[in-house]
């Protein structure tokens, strides 16, 4: 069972690279070289956690580069190359609360690994674990919008849409997403409610990583 739903994971991986690569062809043999180098961009965005992993030896469970992949394929290859974003009034609602509770699940890990080192004499409660991961994401969704602003300004996109509108729905968003994984990893923590993706992605991420807790 476990076997075939890695192999599920892994398909859908490669299946999203591949209709990147495949988007980044199409646009080559119709001469739409804006859209090419952007295409090009993202794909190559898409092997940064595998950088990452082999810079810093470090090992990522399957599920945090899928998430990371279906983001990118979402956001950047379907809602800007494909304007999703103009198609669809609920995607970039959908894509912030995502974007919240994903940055919220990172800024967990991170802290989780300070307070499992041995060589660090702070023990944190989760109530702080939670607070970090909350304002962790919170600190990359307002750098995100910064971003935004830049792009718009410098270089003439759209990215803020409507703008202050835009700028602040997209932050209560990403409030949401953050504040519900805070909670839920409340929860794991100190009722020890059983949560799919502290369950198995963290503890195979400590497994995997023992040089990190030395």
């Amino acid at each position: 069972m476990k076997r075939g739903y890695e192999k599920v994971q892994l398909t859908l991986y490669y299946l999203l690279k591949s209709l990147i690569a495949l988007g980044l062809i199409l646009s080559l043999i119709r001469q739409e070289w804006i859209n090419a180098v952007l295409i090009a961009l993202i794909l190559i965005l898409t092997y940064l956690p595998s950088i990452i992993k082999w810079k810093y030896r470090l090992y990522l469970p399957l599920e945090f580069d899928l998430f990371i992949i279906i983001f990118i394929f979402l956001s950047l290859f379907l809602g800007e190359i494909h304007t999703y974003y103009y198609r669809f009034w609920w995607w970039d609602i959908f894509l912030h609360a995502e974007s919240g509770f994903l940055l919220g699940i990172f800024g967990y890990i991170l802290v989780y690994v300070l307070n499992e080192q041995k060589n660090i004499n702070i023990t944190m409660k989760p109530g702080f674990l939670s607070l970090f991961a909350f304002t962790f994401a919170m600190a990359t969704g307002t750098l995100w919008e910064i971003f935004e602003f830049i792009m718009d300004n410098i270089f003439g996109f759209n990215m803020q849409k409507s703008g202050l509108m835009d700028t602040m729905g997209d932050l209560i968003l990403n409030a949401s997403g953050a504040l519900l994984i805070s909670v839920i990893g409340y929860l794991w923590m100190k009722k020890k409610i059983k949560f799919f993706v502290f369950d198995t992605s963290i503890h195979k991420f400590v497994q995997k990583n023992q040089h990190l807790f030395k």
